[in-house]
């Protein structure tokens, strides 16, 4: 951080919030495969509306709890974005265990078999 300034305070938060960033980033690599996985099974609405709720009910009371009551500062602004993250992750993590993506199916299969047919040799 000091090849950015001289600053000790803004050298001491720039390392908090790069240690924070590793909790936060990690949640949310977890939400954007599972939230992709949702989305490519053609369940695209449930992510888009837990996210909604989750920022909205969650990160920014949270956050507000956390840098106006608490004095945390940029450290709150990360630790609730991150606790919104790993909520999503686990809320989604068993949306998809649930299976209920099935039913938002993009390809309707047929209950018949598929043969393959085979080309005669010349």
């Amino acid at each position: 951080m000091s090849i950015f300034t001289d600053n000790p305070e803004i050298i001491k938060l720039g390392a908090q919030v790069i240690l924070l960033s590793l909790l936060l980033e990690t949640g949310r690599t977890c939400n954007i495969v599972i939230i992709g996985s949702l989305r490519a099974a053609g369940d695209a609405k449930f992510p888009v509306y837990m996210g909604l709720i989750s920022m909205v009910c969650m990160s920014l009371p949270l956050g507000y709890l956390l840098i106006f009551q608490l004095h945390l500062g940029l450290a709150g602004v990360w630790l609730a974005i991150a606790a919104d993250e790993w909520t999503r992750a686990v809320i989604m993590y068993f949306r998809w265990k649930s299976r209920a993506w099935e039913k938002h199916e993009l390809v309707e299969h047929d209950d018949e078999e598929v043969v393959p047919q085979t080309v005669p040799a010349v």
